[in-house]
């Protein structure tokens, strides 16, 4: 019996699967016609299922041709992710997130100030709507960053279950802010707690995902369409956060390179924090600028970090080059980076006075990559001041608020010290030197790499190795 010929055309089940049109009046579909003729069995409800579940994965194009990515796709969606229940259940009590997340921005985030409070609070931490997996990661993140551990050892089971979630994202394609703002995070937490060798790679990979996400082009000015004024600052916010990292890391081990390269002298720095939360505009500070107290905390942050790379760079590239020309130009460097870093921190300290800033210590930790040997003693002194840092330190909550990125600072004065106290044995160094030590013992409450700190102090006194 013949068919109407204005019978409507549909899919077959296979056609429909693969988004193939066939038509009702032919016996088989014209694809499946096709696929007897060459041969081809049609496609069996597995290899369909695969073909589909294919469309959810992580689009290849957006790295092999970004253009036409831009052209056709144009922005990424977020899979679906199967979340651990321990990480559900860590981040569970909405009261209990809240608390910590007060305590992250009080204590936290003024010295690291790249998470915006106002999207966190309205958009993470609310409860009006389903949390994603990526909420939940950062959530997860904000709580495991403001918990001391309670061992000498960080890497507790909830810490290993946020590591694994990371690979899970990874591994299914996930690319989005919120989820490099928890890497970041997980960083911060790795290096304040010594977990080594995590912390140098944890600080790699959220380099290489900041790359991948387009983070670098915003402290060169690059504003995407789909990025608003609030979008880019906390971007760009985010990238100063991870480049800082990426030289603080290096502190140790002077001869290894850094992950980010090296900013540009027109880099746009991060606004001033009270005008980022009130969502006020203003001129545009870059690093060329001269640092003054109203480029804001954190824009002096990042020319400190900044500093420091090149004053790391500088080191390297001094004790690898023989004495010549170009020697004499690398001391010429390093005595400008010098003068520089003096000045940068005068007016942290002003800033700090003006706005009840507390204990940061990142352009402090500059200063210990002078190569003026003959003022290292009074450097050392001025990184820390050893009685008032002792004194602030017992002040209920004030361990929560210091930075881990003081804490080679204090190491570096003691060693200075010590090396002075080998030679004259003068009492008021020996004096500092335990100053010293005990700001590290009461730092240990809060950041377990204040603790390793001490062990290499005790290993400089055993070996006399003071360098």
């Amino acid at each position: 019996m013949e068919l109407p010929l204005d019978r409507p055309r549909f899919a077959c089940a296979a056609c429909k699967r693969l988004k193939k049109r066939c038509d009702r009046r032919e016996p088989r579909c014209t694809y499946c016609l096709r696929s007897a003729n060459r041969g081809i069995s049609p496609p069996s409800e597995t290899a369909s299922r695969q073909f589909e579940d294919d469309t959810t994965h992580f689009p290849a194009v957006y790295f092999l041709n970004s253009d036409l990515f831009q052209r056709s796709i144009g922005q990424l969606s977020s899979p679906p992710v199967t979340l651990a229940p321990e990480l559900q259940s860590f981040v569970r009590n909405k009261s209990n997130m809240r608390d910590h997340a007060t305590s992250y921005f009080t204590k936290i985030h003024p010295w690291i100030p790249f998470i915006s409070k106002r999207v966190f609070y309205e958009g993470v931490l609310s409860s009006f709507m389903p949390t994603p997996a990526e909420h939940v990661l950062l959530l997860a993140a904000v709580k495991l960053v403001t918990t001391s551990p309670t061992t000498q050892d960080a890497r507790s089971m909830i810490y290993k279950h946020i590591k694994a979630m990371f690979t899970e994202l990874e591994v299914i394609g996930q690319l989005t802010l919120k989820t490099l703002q928890a890497l970041t995070l997980l960083a911060l937490y790795e290096l304040g707690h010594a977990v080594y060798p995590a912390a140098y790679l944890t600080i790699g990979l959220c380099a290489r995902y900041g790359i991948a996400l387009g983070l670098d082009e915003t402290v060169r000015g690059i504003m995407q369409s789909s990025w608003n004024m609030i979008d880019l600052e906390e971007k760009r916010r985010t990238w100063w956060a991870i480049v800082i990292l990426d030289r603080f890391v290096h502190l140790g081990c002077p001869e290894k390179t850094p992950v980010t390269a090296e900013p540009t002298a027109d880099s746009v720095l991060p606004m001033d924090d009270q005008l980022w939360d009130t969502n006020t505009s203003e001129s545009v500070h870059t690093l060329s600028s001269p640092p003054t107290p109203t480029m804001g905390r954190f824009g002096l942050t990042v020319q400190a970090g900044i500093l420091l790379g090149k004053a790391l760079r500088n080191l390297r590239d001094s004790c690898s080059m023989p004495q010549g020309p170009s020697r004499t130009l690398q001391d010429d460097e390093a005595e400008v980076l010098e003068n520089t870093i003096f000045a940068l921190a005068k007016v942290s300290s002003e800033e700090a006075r003006a706005r009840g800033i507390g204990i940061c210590g990142l352009t402090k930790m500059c200063y210990r990559q002078s190569n003026a040997e003959e003022k290292d003693l009074y450097i050392a002194s001025q990184m820390v001041h050893i009685g008032t840092l002792n004194d602030t330190l017992t002040y209920p909550g004030t361990q929560e608020e210091v930075s881990p990125f003081l804490l080679d600072a204090v190491y570096r004065s003691a060693i200075i010290y010590m090396q002075e106290y080998v030679s004259t044995g003068s009492q008021d160094l020996l004096r500092g030197i335990n100053e010293f030590r005990s700001a590290l013992e009461k730092i240990n409450g809060r950041w377990k790499a204040a603790g390793i700190y001490l062990q290499l102090l005790e290993a400089h006194d055993t070996t006399n190795i003071l360098r």
